[in-house]
């Protein structure tokens, strides 16, 4: 539902009739407005694709053709609104902005009864730039955006709210649009690029260095600018409906990114907040995310699915510090179900010291984030938080509330010229670490620890050892040591203990001090830890 405020001016809401109200224009904007109307009626007899019939409604903005591929729009006053028939640039066209600062912003509504918004040419501004269009809005290959900061969404403001700087954005539930990038996205300085919808894909590029990038698949959303250039994005209102393409196909994700985004000292914020079983994964990383530290300014990126969202990551994730006194970024994929698999690649490793990867929760389960129901990696997934030159390793957990499947590869080291292990936990109410490894050594310092906290634990040199024993465990198929299967999480049937075998044991021992530790926190399970067969391990490390 639209929320609807009173205004002295303009009224007219997209979301409900698909038309402008023109007629509704105070006489303090006749001037304004006139030399607006002028240039919409050169240009639609002059050019078929570049923005047409703009009507300006909000502000102090005049549209002109300085040449004929070319729209120019002035805009003397901080904030702006044009309500346009209809948004496309053609490749070989351009549509400028030319605003009074980087941080001025203008809001650019379109008339989706005329479809979505196809971006094939240049879009360029030295501030920000506001595209509403609830049929959706597509920025081809061809397309080259340019700007000081970019919201492309398929929710809408009211003007009121908008001159009042009350960012607050609401979809209407008779468009059910996406915004899809094919193209390359560039923001300026340390600006905001925000693609929000029921849908949202990135094919392309987008690069917002020292600034945020923010993919959001929701029906409200709120844009908060804080001082030094701080950028809050809140999310909220559950997608019940796919999203459908610029060709009216539904999208199979409510976020996905198979391109790639570079974001460097900045942040990257992958976000949904859709109804189970509307689309197949919340999240779908399949791409690159890039967001390196420069001088001392770490990155954070953050891949959120909600609470009954799937969250798939089979691409890169790169947060690194490699240049001297840099140390990693942080990395937090959250969801109700989280799955790494494939060849999924998660870096935070830095110069004097590793950083933060949160799969599925915080250690213990604590902490702000919120834990996942199942986690999932995969075989040959990695994750670094290493100590590059000199400094500790990084943390890394792993954790769900229920069934946490970890077969993969994690790396905490310490710096080669000194500096110790990191921390590494892998936690679920049944755990399974078969084939798993864990490096938390120190060349020239203290290895890490790593912590396994399951409901109830069996140690043998076999499952069929530990079952042997008396193991109650019905259902093996998470304890293959095979990489699993994502989709099969441990922990859905009767499973409530874990086992870990012997040679597993061993091997970490090898690299990291091992604490094995149980917990009842769901009520299942009494805690046990059943010791089948013997451990030998001769090392100054120690094994509790």
């Amino acid at each position: 539902m639209y929320i609807r405020r009173h205004r002295r001016h303009q009224e007219e809401n997209f979301h409900r009739t698909g038309r402008t109200n023109f007629a509704r224009i105070t006489t303090a904007r006749v001037i304004t407005v006139f030399g607006a109307l002028l240039g919409s009626i050169f240009l639609s007899s002059a050019i078929l694709a570049n923005p047409q019939g703009g009507q300006v409604s909000g502000g102090s903005a005049t549209i002109s053709s300085p040449s004929a591929n070319t729209v120019q729009i002035n805009q003397s006053s901080d904030k702006a609104v044009i309500d346009w028939q209809s948004f496309n640039i053609a490749p070989n066209e351009t549509t400028r902005f030319v605003q009074p600062s980087s941080s001025s912003i203008i809001l650019n509504r379109i008339n989706p009864a005329n479809g979505a918004s196809n971006i094939l040419g240049m879009l360029k501004a030295n501030g920000q730039v506001w595209l509403v269009n609830p049929a959706g809005i597509f920025f081809g290959a061809s397309a080259r955006v340019d700007v000081a900061g970019l919201l492309a969404t398929t929710a809408n403001i009211s003007n009121a709210d908008f001159m009042a700087g009350n960012f607050h954005f609401m979809q209407s539930p008779d468009w059910h649009g996406s915004v899809i990038n094919e193209g390359r996205i560039t923001i300026r300085g340390e600006g905001l690029a925000a693609l929000v919808a029921p849908g949202v894909e990135n094919r392309g590029v987008i690069v917002a260095k020292m600034g945020t990038v923010a993919l959001a698949a929701g029906n409200e959303f709120t844009v908060d600018f804080y001082g030094d250039n701080l950028i809050n994005f809140g999310l909220g209102g559950q997608v019940t409906k796919a999203a459908v393409d610029q060709n009216g196909n539904p999208l199979k994700n409510g976020v996905s990114n198979s391109g790639t985004i570079i974001a460097d000292a900045g942040r990257v914020q992958l976000t949904a907040d859709v109804a189970s079983k509307v689309v197949d994964n919340a999240i779908n990383m399949s791409g690159h995310i890039i967001a390196r530290s420069a001088a001392q300014h770490g990155s954070t990126i953050i891949l959120s699915g909600g609470d009954t969202g799937t969250v798939r990551v089979t691409g890169k994730i790169i947060a690194t510090g490699k240049r001297a006194g840099q140390v990693g970024g942080t990395v937090k994929v959250l969801g109700q179900n989280v799955i790494l698999e494939k060849n999924a690649k998660i870096n935070v490793s830095g110069y004097a010291g590793g950083g933060e990867i949160l799969i599925g929760g915080n250690a213990h389960g604590a902490g702000p984030e919120m834990n996942a129901d199942y986690t999932f990696v995969g075989s040959n997934v990695s994750l670094l938080a290493n100590a590059i030159i000199k400094g500790d390793g990084g943390k890394v957990v792993v954790w769900s509330n229920n069934g946490t499947q970890f077969y993969g590869n994690i790396f905490a080291e310490g710096g080669a010229q000194g500096g110790n292990g990191g921390w590494v936990e892998t936690s679920g109410s049944n755990l399974d670490v078969s084939g798993s490894t864990v490096n938390l050594s120190a060349a020239n310092g203290t290895m890490g620890t790593w912590l396994l906290d399951p409901t109830n634990i069996w140690i043998a040199s076999s499952l069929a050892n530990a079952q042997a024993a008396g193991d109650p465990t019905s259902d093996t198929s998470a304890n293959t040591g095979s990489g699993g299967n994502p989709n099969t999480f441990a922990g859905s049937g009767a499973i409530s203990d874990s086992f870990l075998s012997t040679g597993n044991l061993d091997t970490a021992l090898g690299t990291a001090n091992v604490i094995v530790t149980t917990t009842n926190a769901s009520g299942t399970g009494t805690g046990n830890i059943t010791v089948v067969n013997p451990i030998a391990w001769a090392s100054t490390n120690s094994f509790y």
